[in-house]
């Protein structure tokens, strides 16, 4: 039990780590900006994170309950004519439509976190020297290099996030033990109020979304709530250790480059080629784990009206276009309203499930 919820807790950790956070922008605009606090709202962050991640799994198995009490009752209907339709309620066409409303804006914040990660790999411009055409084609390599991944590979999403949450944390320790020994302290300016949570809070609200349907997945496996509480432990641990490292790093070393959009990469590459080179590496699988996680996400609402390859290569596509709206407005102003409107439709949804639970028994 504690190994599985061990394993979820790291396969979560990795499908949030995409470019936003390794490259550090994430943590730049919504943590390292209030200052030394923000080390406290890192452990706040990974609170919410366990406490949301738990509640989704809740949502998840409620679910699958009145999705068999649904199948259960047509089945009464069709053996017996006299059984009323005792769930066709105003309460419950209610409870449809914001299901309708609620799976349509995860859809639109898993393309928006895609295409993100599609405009993320502009620093191959910025540390390779790529022209325009030849990011172009990269791009398009990747999307379909994506493709077929999710075609023939849909388990193989829990797997690429669980080795990315290693990796990361190994090298992030590591960078930090560099940064330490170098010295040449250079500390994050800050401009935000301390007293300001919101922006932490918007920042789990918008990584909430990014992996909901992942921990749906994972909430409907999920046997025993001694599991369900487990696994949102190590879901909340793994985040705020990540936050704090790289949070830390930042405060302490990325001072000078508060309008950067990829912090980590240059503060490491500052210190040390040889790991700016491995860092680098880690940055861009961790767009190609995301952009994977985030189109399997998107795909999963289109396979409702399409076959499964044709909803992975729309959600591709239309992340691919997106992505030349560029990455920093992408994350410094997307990202911030895509955050308000999860925290509150995932709250909305979590009380339409706790109010609805009689109407789907009546009879």
């Amino acid at each position: 039990m504690a190994k599985n919820s061990f394993v979820i807790g790291l396969s979560i950790t990795g499908a949030i780590v995409g470019v936003g956070f390794a490259s550090g922008r994430e943590i730049a605009k919504f943590f390292a900006s209030h200052g030394f606090w923000s080390l406290f709202f890192c452990l706040l962050a990974g609170i919410f994170f366990g406490l949301f991640s738990l509640a989704i799994f809740i949502i998840s198995k409620k679910e699958c309950a009145l999705i068999d009490e649904d199948f259960a009752h047509e089945k009464r209907k069709m053996a017996n004519k006299n059984v009323k339709n005792a769930i066709s309620s105003p309460k419950k066409s209610c409870f449809n439509y914001f299901n309708k409303v609620f799976d349509f804006v995860l859809f639109v914040c898993q393309i928006a976190i895609a295409s993100a990660m599609f405009a993320g790999f502009s620093l191959l411009v910025d540390f390779f020297d790529f022209s325009s055409f030849s990011l172009l084609i990269v791009k398009v390599l990747v999307l379909i290099v994506c493709f077929f991944f999710l075609k023939h590979n849909d388990n193989g999403v829990g797997l690429v996030n669980m080795i990315l949450s290693f990796v990361l944390f190994f090298l992030a320790a590591l960078i930090l033990v560099l940064c330490f020994s170098k010295g040449e302290y250079d500390i994050f300016p800050k401009t935000y109020s301390s007293k300001l949570l919101y922006l932490p809070l918007l920042y789990v609200g918008m990584n909430i979304f990014t992996v909901y349907p992942l921990l749906r997945e994972r909430g409907r496996k999920i046997s025993s709530k001694k599991e369900l509480v487990l696994s949102s432990f190590f879901i909340g641990l793994f985040v705020f250790v990540a936050l704090f490292m790289m949070c830390l790093c930042i405060l302490l070393f990325g001072g000078s480059l508060i309008d950067s959009g990829f912090v980590m990469v240059e503060l490491v590459d500052a210190k040390s080629k040889v790991f700016g080179f491995l860092y680098l590496i880690v940055v861009l699988f961790s767009i190609a784990t995301t952009l994977i996680s985030t189109s399997y996400g998107a795909s999963c609402y289109l396979r409702k009206k399409m076959s499964s390859s044709g909803a992975v290569m729309v959600s591709l596509c239309l992340a691919f276009l997106i992505s030349f709206v560029g990455f920093k407005d992408i994350i410094d102003k997307l990202y911030p309203l895509l955050g308000a409107i999860c925290l509150v439709i995932v709250f909305l949804k979590f009380c339409f499930l706790k109010s609805n639970n009689s109407v789907f028994g009546e009879q």
